[in-house]
């Protein structure tokens, strides 16, 4: 079986920058996991391809627990330019950023 991580991440950023979302933040899961690797990867992918090259989202480090979701939410409120939209997933520190 595969996942096919890219797809999803994909609608979700075009959604965002159909709605004139811009600037966008990323709260990624742990480095050493290969499957938070390939969804970072295709979070770039889609910024770049659907608000432009030029684009720079804010990505912040995450581990999958709540802890590490409310750290990331407090970096993206302290941001400038401060994100306008946080493409999420199914676990705590996604759920607690947002």
């Amino acid at each position: 079986m595969s996942v096919d991580y890219g797809r999803g991440i994909d609608e979700a950023v075009h959604h965002l920058a159909e709605l004139g979302h811009r600037e966008l933040a990323y709260v990624s899961g742990p480095a050493n996991l290969s499957s938070a690797a390939k969804r970072l990867q295709a979070f770039r992918a889609a910024v770049t391809r659907h608000i432009g090259p030029r684009a720079r989202p804010s990505v912040h480090d995450g581990d999958f627990r709540l802890e590490s979701g409310l750290r990331a939410g407090r970096e993206i409120l302290a941001a400038r330019p401060r994100p306008t939209a946080i493409p999420g997933r199914q676990r705590p520190h996604g759920s607690s950023a947002s």
